[in-house]
């Protein structure tokens, strides 16, 4: 997996270095160098920590990195790099996808981190299991965001003065967001996961407001529009999950889990 993501991140730097600023494919190359990064830290954390739902979310990352690609290649410009990188992904992400799932399906059976974390108690272990993939699809909902704002961002040669500061305060309190659910909930603090829940919508209008937007530059940029709209639609959905997530996570506090992972040096605090 590490080959491949960091074959295919070779490919797009240099395609990236070698196209201009207001070419499609430079917006498509630094969404696509994001993304290798991100894939690089949830196969490491995902193996050596054996967490499923990480290693899920990677595996079906890898089928829309490849959707990507392929919507580049066919929208834009086409040369032997992007070839090159396209034949990579299309031989690799098959395999990559399929023993994804496997190694996936083999930790959440094992369970061997819960074991390791909170023992033999089911209740404790659903609960942690919860936790898990809450957090999991929270770095989902980052890392998308942030591929939202380059998509949204750099195909425009000026910005409006509302957009300009839409965006940066939406993105500063993005990653707050972030900050808070990934280390409040284990934490159990009632009063930062209330906070998290009522800035979680935050996000939906403004993504809803720039899909529509996007039809001012579909002619000029297909591929980046629908790249921009399919991208605005999985952000809302993965959006909906760590909202339901949170909640799920958040009728269990009390229970006795806060105490478990304090006590644990394997916790994900």
């Amino acid at each position: 997996m590490l080959i491949a993501i960091l074959t295919t991140a070779g490919f797009t730097i240099y395609r990236v270095s070698t196209v201009d600023t207001t070419n499609s494919d430079f917006v498509f190359g630094l969404v696509l160098i994001l993304n290798a990064v991100c894939l690089v830290a949830m196969v490491i954390d995902g193996v050596l920590r054996e967490r499923p739902s990480e290693l899920f979310i990677l595996s079906v990352a890898t089928v829309f990195i490849l959707v990507y690609m392929i919507v580049n290649f066919a929208a834009g410009s086409q040369g032997n790099v992007k070839l090159a990188r396209l034949v990579v992904a299309c031989v690799l992400s098959p395999f990559l996808f399929v023993m994804g799932l496997i190694i996936a399906w083999e930790y959440h059976v094992s369970k061997h981190l819960i074991f390791r974390t909170v023992g033999a108690n089911e209740m404790l272990q659903n609960l942690y299991r919860h936790l898990l993939v809450f957090q999991d699809c929270l770095k989902l909902d980052v890392q998308l965001a942030a591929s939202m704002i380059l998509l949204i961002v750099v195909p425009q040669l000026s910005l409006r003065t509302r957009d300009i500061v839409i965006l940066s305060v939406g993105g500063a309190i993005t990653f707050a967001w972030f900050f808070l659910g990934f280390f409040a909930f284990p934490k159990e603090s009632k009063i930062s996961a209330i906070l998290f829940l009522l800035f979680s919508p935050a996000e939906i209008g403004y993504v809803c407001y720039k899909m529509y937007d996007v039809s001012h530059y579909i002619d000029a940029y297909p591929g980046l529009a629908g790249a921009t709209i399919a991208c605005g639609v999985l952000a809302l959905c993965v959006r909906l999950i760590v909202i339901a997530g949170s909640l799920l996570v958040f009728r269990g506090f009390g229970n006795g889990l806060k105490e478990k992972l304090q006590e644990s040096p394997r916790s994900s605090c």
